[in-house]
């Protein structure tokens, strides 16, 4: 079972859909039960939670072989990123208590940057994630081909870490 957050955007969606082509079973974390009815008429299992409910992510989580992150944005952050640090802390407690066997957190280029910038937030998400982490944290960069199509190059960069996700679940 895959656990994915951000599952009605193009990112999580996509992701979704690859995997349940790929015949994987898919629980679809969801802020807004409303949204939930074409994921589950695909055949997802459904989980409402919100990132900032520990005990409900915790429990989207629980008994997935992965789950993949992807945070709601936020575009005008506080000093000091409360917000990030809050989700920080959320998802650490969630993951702890909902022990999937890998996590995938989409983050953004950038956020290895040293100064504070906007994408500062995923700098404090990941180092949270990392510092929780026992087998370590695992960082990596998806590159592929530039072309005009934007879905063609989120599907190819997908398909490289669904690819990997799979190959491990049916390996094991």
């Amino acid at each position: 079972m895959f656990a994915i957050t951000g599952i009605t955007g193009n990112i999580g969606g996509e992701l979704a859909r690859n995997l349940l082509a790929a015949k994987q079973p898919v629980r679809a974390v969801l802020r807004d039960a409303r949204k939930a009815g074409p994921w589950a008429q695909a055949g997802c299992e459904v989980a409402v939670a919100d990132i900032a409910d520990a005990a409900a992510m915790a429990a989207a989580f629980r008994g997935t072989e992965a789950v993949f992150v992807l945070v709601p944005p936020l575009f005008d952050p506080s000093p000091g990123f409360p917000e990030a640090q809050t989700i920080a802390a959320t998802l650490k407690l969630a993951l702890e208590e909902g022990a999937p066997g890998s996590v995938v957190y989409l983050s953004t280029i950038g956020a290895q940057a040293t100064r504070t910038n906007l994408l500062s937030q995923h700098t404090i998400i990941e180092q949270k994630l990392r510092d929780q982490m026992l087998d370590g944290f695992n960082e990596g960069w998806i590159d592929f081909e530039f072309d005009e199509s934007a879905r063609r190059k989120e599907t190819v960069a997908l398909k490289t870490v669904l690819k990997g996700l799979i190959d491990r679940q049916t390996a094991g």
